[in-house]
């Protein structure tokens, strides 16, 4: 019904016949029972409008769209909810057609009305050419004022523009179509040959290369009749050059000689191209090189070309002359000219060269030629647009090649920006980085500029102690069973350097500490000392007991001042310089400081979170009477995470660029993660949330049938291993086990469970059935763009627990990334097997389609837009390489056999990215899998045994493992992901039956 009542507005609006829907209207309007009328009023009032009036029934149409306007409006605004994207774009397009009905407003009203509504970046081009129709349909209806139709045909060249953008040729030709009947006067023909280019350049992307003539004839045709000005390329020329110069390049067979001959069926076109090649030799190389060099001189002009043009050329030049980088790295000029191109761009207000910016790091790390242009080049570009980037300037630091380099920026930004950067100083301050004297004197320097520096530091010294005593004692005791196993040499001086940095902090009475801290300090000092002092595996047990003894007094909240008295007594009025609430710079737009809100004081109780490492929660009272809520992490280096929200960010800026749509559905939620230290950090505190694991259990329903299906499973694991009462040694001797008895096991306990807990707990949060529609439909879309960049960043243990529900929306929100990047097929002792949480529980919310429906095609438009802007991600990716984390240098340690830590940390962090940069290029997920399995340290028998299962028939030996399309990559994760061969061997905590 709705592609029906759609279809026939579009053609009614271009005068064409659709007189079977009016003759079906009629049928409705006359049906006796009104039923059908009611039904078409209600949900197609916009169409039906349109179609009213374009039959002359004029106040009848007005009349229908002003009551429905009048009622969607009541709906969202009146009632405080806040309306969707999709809502949005409805109550335009009736509160505009209710307007030209009225005939309220004159010509000149409606003219700046389009003027000032017209489509954007992030333009869903479906309701936006749904918009366009509604304004058509106002010239039909007898406005023919000239003014209004360029006005016109200028929002469909936004449009064309868009879609060119987005690499939908359909949409753009369309646009180009209507431009043409609307207005031909010569400025509106100039933008049509410009986006007519852009088209002709998109189309030829994928073209087959055995048909590279006809391919570069196609695209030769829509040149314009002049191609320079001054003996330089016009912009439109110069589009179609560098498309020309590609297919050129990559067809080496291609000759000049038979371009000609395929172009004498149109002479005209053979004497245009006579006009530009005919001084060329017949090889392939000449017509690469001629191309080429009129593409560069192009660029090498464009700075003082259009002004509205310039950031545009200049980014588009970077990425030409990169490419040229690329394909022959000595010819280091070639990355010399991107650095300079690309923060030319920056300094001109280009978006994509901000977001591209690591390019330049990693060639100014890599070509020394390039870091001359890079010191003179950045010094005109604002600070401000290098802060997304201020965590991978500062490591540069490190460098001694890259220091004079990167510091008088740095210190630029400290200038401007001290409260952005003070985090930066420190967490690289506190990572314990074996920094060059150079380095040294620059942090102090940059320590010494930064306003407010010493109060972050104090404010951070004394975080140390929202932690309970017990999980610190256990992190030292891992950090001393580590040093014992690996450096059995060195254990005693080790672990006394790193007792010593314990002691200094948690039993320092030079300071005033909380009363937790002196009992603790009290009570177990003198054990810990002697256990230190004589330290073996004895006395790594007898730590723990003592860790475990502590635990058991956890509380659920503490008083602040119990912990930290410092931060219990800080008053704003007290400081010497205010301090800024963290997390207020992301983004890639201009921040205003002084609309940033400052740390008043800090709340009096802290409440404690009970996972693994026993994080708090504790309150910032900001300046702005607001409570802003953190949860502080001891005991991990969330560098990792601060990292993956940073390629969450990147993933949701290249799927507003390429994805034609605008609905937030089709963005990943993320918030602010700030590392303090190698050991410890801020994690902003997401409100209206609950872990999945908890929020499964609000339905009423009891959930014990999901426990025993799982007991279920575990007991005949155990029949199927012959293990006893030890949960790791079953599940690790079940990757010998074959495949049927491993699938009818998992079978067997799914029967004893119910599929529709989650989805119970979903019905319970909705108002009605339309929000329910609504929940289901954000938790599904959300849960497949988290599907598709955790995979492409490879991040698992995806238990309930790391994932957050918003009890709002049904959105989901992805927690805790500490194993990414294939680390939970490679290091768990119990290797993962599937790549997405596609569970029972999961499958039922997306009944009755299950994965067929809005889960696959959202994952496939997602996966599609990461791979059609890879370069972002890639760039991005690289900082893990420059700059590993704390536990990927464990890891590495771990994996490596006789190669010393520098060298295998090194292969390990190459390696784990270039698994992910396999991925966007059409890497099979399954083959992708078996490497991350390989990698890891078990048994060669169970190696092949789980190499064949996660396989099975996904990858036979007549298929393809690379250059696989988004769609068919998507089709395999969803395979082996809902495999119960996987599924049945996963561990028990992942709980593969919720």
């Amino acid at each position: 019904m709705g592609g029906l009542m759609k279809s026939s507005a579009h053609l009614c609006a271009e005068e064409k016949d659709c007189e079977s829907t009016y003759r079906f209207i009629s049928q409705a309007f006359n049906e006796p029972e009104g039923q059908c009328k009611k039904y078409l009023e209600q949900n197609y009032a916009h169409e039906l409008s349109l179609l009213l009036a374009a039959r002359s029934k004029e106040t009848e149409a007005l009349k229908l769209s002003t009551a429905a306007l009048k009622k969607q409006s009541k709906m969202w605004f009146q009632h405080g909810n806040t309306p969707s994207v999709e809502a949005m774009y409805q109550l335009q397009k009736l509160s505009e057609l209710t307007l030209y009905l009225d005939r309220t407003k004159d010509v000149k009203g409606i003219e700046k009305l389009w003027h000032e509504n017209q489509p954007d970046q992030g333009t869903d081009l479906v309701e936006w050419d749904n918009i366009l129709t509604t304004r058509r349909m106002l010239l039909n209806l007898g406005s023919d004022e000239d003014s209004l139709k360029r006005s016109l045909a200028t929002n469909y060249g936004y449009l064309a523009r868009i879609a060119v953008a987005y690499r939908n040729s359909s949409y753009a030709e369309r646009g180009l179509k209507t431009m043409n009947k609307l207005c031909r006067d010569v400025d509106m023909m100039a933008t049509r040959r410009s986006i007519i280019s852009k088209v002709a350049v998109m189309k030829s992307i994928d073209k087959d290369d055995s048909k590279a003539v006809q391919n570069f004839c196609n695209v030769f045709r829509s040149l314009p009749g002049e191609t320079k000005m001054k003996n330089q390329l016009l912009p439109d020329a110069k589009d179609i050059f560098e498309c020309l110069f590609r297919i050129a390049d990559k067809n080496s067979s291609l000759l000049p000689s038979e371009i000609r001959k395929y172009l004498l069926q149109k002479p005209t076109e053979v004497e245009k191209f006579d006009k530009i090649f005919s001084t060329l030799d017949n090889t392939n190389g000449e017509l690469v090189d001629f191309l080429q060099k009129e593409v560069l001189t192009f660029f090498s002009h464009a700075y003082q070309g259009e002004e509205n043009r310039i950031a545009d050329d200049m980014m588009e030049g970077s990425n030409f002359v990169h490419r040229l980088y690329k394909q022959n790295a000595d010819a280091t000029e070639f990355a010399a000219l991107s650095v300079k191109y690309h923060l030319k761009a920056m300094e001109c207000g280009s978006m994509i060269s901000r977001q591209l910016f690591p390019r330049c790091l990693n060639l100014i790390k890599n070509v020394t030629e390039c870091q001359d242009d890079f010191f003179l080049e950045c010094q005109t570009v604002p600070a401000w647009m290098f802060l997304p980037w201020r965590n991978q300037l500062m490591s540069c630091l490190v460098s001694d090649e890259l220091n004079s380099t990167i510091s008088p920026l740095i210190t630029r930004m400290v200038d401007e920006y001290p409260h952005a950067m003070a985090y930066s100083i420190l967490v690289h301050v506190n990572t314990g980085h074996e920094l060059s004297s150079e380095a040294l004197i620059t942090l102090r320097e940059l320590k010494s500029k930064c306003k407010g520096y010493q109060d972050v530091q104090n404010i951070v010294h004394h975080m140390q102690y929202l932690s309970h005593p017990a999980s610190l004692l256990k992190a030292l005791n891992e950090d001393l069973r580590i040093i014992l196993t690996e450096f059995p040499q060195q254990a005693k001086q080790k672990a006394e350097q790193r007792y010593k940095e314990f002691n200094d902090v948690y039993f320092n009475r030079r300071v005033k500490l909380g009363a937790l801290f002196s009992k603790f300090s009290d009570e177990q000092r003198i054990s810990i000392e002697k256990s230190i002092k004589n330290l073996n595996k004895h006395e790594l047990e007898k730590l723990a007991a003592i860790a475990t003894k502590v635990e058991t007094k956890i509380a659920k909240s503490y008083a602040l001042k119990d912990l930290s008295p410092y931060l219990s007594d800080y008053l704003a009025a007290g400081m010497s310089a205010q301090i800024e609430i963290p997390g207020q710079y992301s983004g890639f737009a201009r921040p205003i400081p002084g609309n940033n809100v400052y740390i008043s004081s800090f709340d009096s109780s802290v409440s404690v979170f009970f996972s693994l490492k026993k994080p708090m929660r504790i309150a910032m009272l900001g300046s702005d009477g607001k409570k802003y809520n953190f949860i502080v992490k001891t005991g991990e280096d969330i560098r990792l995470d601060q990292r993956i929200e940073n390629l969450f960010e990147i993933c949701n800026v290249c799927s507003r660029q390429t994805i034609d749509s605008a609905a937030e559905s089709l963005q990943i939620q993320t918030y602010s993660v700030i590392p303090l230290s190698d050991k410890q950090g801020l994690i902003e505190f997401v409100p209206n949330t609950s872990p999945l694991l908890d929020f499964i259990k609000v339905g009423g329903k009891s959930t014990s049938d999901v426990d025993k299906a799982h007991d279920l499973l575990y007991k005949g694991l155990e029949q199927l291993t012959n293990t006893k009462a030890n949960v790791n040694k079953t599940f690790k001797e079940a990757g010998r086990v074959k495949r049927e008895p491993i699938i009818a096991n998992y079978q067997k306990a799914l029967k004893s469970t119910e599929r529709d807990h989650l989805r119970g707990s979903l019905v319970k949060l909705s108002a009605g059935l339309k929000e329910f529609y609504l929940m289901r439909k954000n938790f599904v879309t959300s849960y497949a763009v988290v599907s598709a960049m955790q995979w492409i960043l490879g991040i698992g243990d995806r238990h309930l627990s790391n994932y957050l529900i918003c009890k709002k929306s049904g959105r989901i929100i992805p927690i805790d990334f500490g194993m990414s990047f294939g680390i939970a097929t490679t290091m768990l002792a119990i290797p993962e097997l599937v790549q997405l949480r596609l569970t029972p529980q999961i499958l039922a919310v997306m009944d009755p389609c299950h994965t067929e429906g809005l889960f696959r095609e959202t994952m496939i438009k997602v996966l599609r837009s990461l791979r059609d802007n890879s370069e972002l991600l890639m760039v991005t990716l690289d900082i893990f390489v420059q700059e590993p984390t704390l536990d990927w240098l464990r890891a590495a340690s771990k994996s490596a056999k006789n190669q010393d830590t520098t060298s295998a940390l090194e292969d390990f962090a190459e390696q784990r990215v270039a698994w992910s940069k396999d991925k966007l290029e059409g890497g099979h997920p399954s083959s992708l899998m078996v490497k991350e399995l390989q990698a890891g340290n078990f048994d060669n028998n169970v190696k092949k045994n789980l190499t064949q299962c996660i396989l099975g028939d996904r990858l036979q030996q007549d298929s393809k493992d690379c250059d696989l399309t988004s769609v068919e990559q998507v089709d395999v994760l969803i395979s082996q992901s809902r495999d119960p061969n996987l599924l049945g061997r996963m561990y028990l905590g992942w709980r593969s039956l919720a």
